[in-house]
């Protein structure tokens, strides 16, 4: 054959029009994966850890009162009394401070400026067999001992935590696939597009004996390189905006209710996104080419 590869010029592939916007296109799209994948990083700890087995079964919450310590720690001591006679109990635990604090940290974010705070007791109780427990009769006894008294069942919310979770997951999984259904429809319309605008080209070269193969890689590494290049810059991008956007609230003087969308330690694991949407991207550019070139053929 006459053909030989290294004699032939590659595509200027860079000088067609719709090629020449695909890295913008590619960053746009990492931009927003990331941003996706970072709200929901930002809901998963907060509703996950809260979807834990070892889950008590009640907690009784002690409103705090004007009223002299003394008095609110005799009113615990009490509640801690009634407690501790209800059949099939298996443990009984007032969450310290400190604890209550890391419980809302994900929440509000730093908690230094309410850990002076007066905050109601919690008291977390397990039951071996919680389905004899008769809750509004154990609330109506504590009530007794002092009005507003709780008790929080954690069955009745733990469903809807649970459900919650699962929505978001499944939420931003679906935008995250919608996102890669559209880059390969624009892959496939701009590769669809350049074979087009280079079909003389393409039939001269397979009559020197070119195949398709290496016509196939001529687009293809064009496509990988645009879409690498604009990847990276999208995840530039997505970082320092997910950043801003989580130092936000603490600008604005306003208190975090999520946790943090973003660590350094996710910024590791958006490094290989770029890489991820560009081999994709190579894929589809590959079965694009060659599907067209087949139908050359007919």
């Amino acid at each position: 054959m006459f053909f030989n590869k290294n004699t032939i010029q590659q595509f200027p592939l860079q000088q067609e029009g719709n090629q020449r916007y695909l890295p913008w296109v590619m960053g746009s799209l990492t931009v927003l994966v990331i941003l996706i994948t970072a709200c929901f990083l930002s809901f998963d700890h907060p509703l996950k850890g809260g979807i834990g087995p070892q889950n008590p079964t009640l907690t009784v919450e002690i409103p705090f009162t004007d009223s002299s310590h003394s008095s609110f720690q005799e009113t615990t001591q009490k509640v801690l009394t009634v407690l501790q006679e209800l059949p099939h109990l298996e443990n009984v635990r007032v969450i310290p401070k400190q604890e209550l604090l890391a419980l809302l940290d994900p929440w509000l974010g730093d908690t230094e400026d309410i850990k002076d705070l007066d905050l109601p007791i919690l008291i977390d109780v397990t039951f071996t067999n919680p389905e004899a427990l008769d809750v509004a009769d154990l609330t109506q006894r504590l009530r007794q001992i002092t009005a507003g008294i709780r008790v929080e069942t954690h069955s009745h919310w733990q469903g809807l935590i649970t459900n919650t979770y699962q929505a978001i997951e499944m939420v931003s999984m679906g935008l995250i696939l919608f996102v890669f259904i559209v880059l390969a429809v624009v892959m496939s319309l701009v590769t669809r597009a350049s074979v087009v605008a280079y079909r003389s080209i393409i039939d001269t070269l397979r009559l020197m004996g070119a195949k398709n193969s290496f016509i196939a890689k001529q687009f293809q590494s064009h496509m990988y390189k645009s879409c690498l290049q604009g990847g990276f810059v999208g995840w530039a991008g997505g970082i320092g905006l997910v950043f801003f956007l989580n130092n936000l609230p603490q600008l604005l003087g306003h208190p975090l209710v999520v946790a943090s969308m973003i660590t350094w330690q996710n910024v590791c694991f958006f490094a290989f996104l770029p890489i991820v949407m560009a081999v994709f991207s190579v894929l589809i550019t590959r079965i694009t080419v060659t599907r067209l070139l087949r139908l050359f053929d007919q």
